[in-house]
């Protein structure tokens, strides 16, 4: 669905877009952009309903959580530089290799 796909590309986009805060030495902002992310991500759960979904379309639910979890990977590798126990902890869950961090 077009929701998946747009949160998705903005998961893909966002290494470059909190790279660019970084590069302008505004941590805050980097910090920011994640954040976003995680915000978009809630919104995208409270619309796509996951728990709702187990009653009426499993397919679906599973391709909503697959795009959960792809974007907490993504938020979890840029959240390792500010909260580092706890971003690999939620890598570790997902089963993220050492080197894909």
């Amino acid at each position: 669905l077009e929701e998946d796909e747009k949160i998705l590309e903005s998961a893909r986009t966002l290494l470059d877009r909190a790279g660019k805060e970084v590069s302008n030495q505004a941590i805050h902002r980097y910090a920011d952009t994640v954040i976003e992310m995680v915000w978009d991500t809630n919104k995208y759960i409270d619309t796509m309903e996951p728990w709702a979904l187990k009653k009426t379309d499993t397919k679906r639910m599973e391709t909503v959580l697959y795009v959960i979890m792809e974007v907490l990977r993504h938020v979890a590798i840029l959240y390792q530089p500010i909260i580092p126990d706890s971003a690999n902890k939620i890598l570790d869950l997902l089963n993220v290799p050492k080197y894909e961090r």
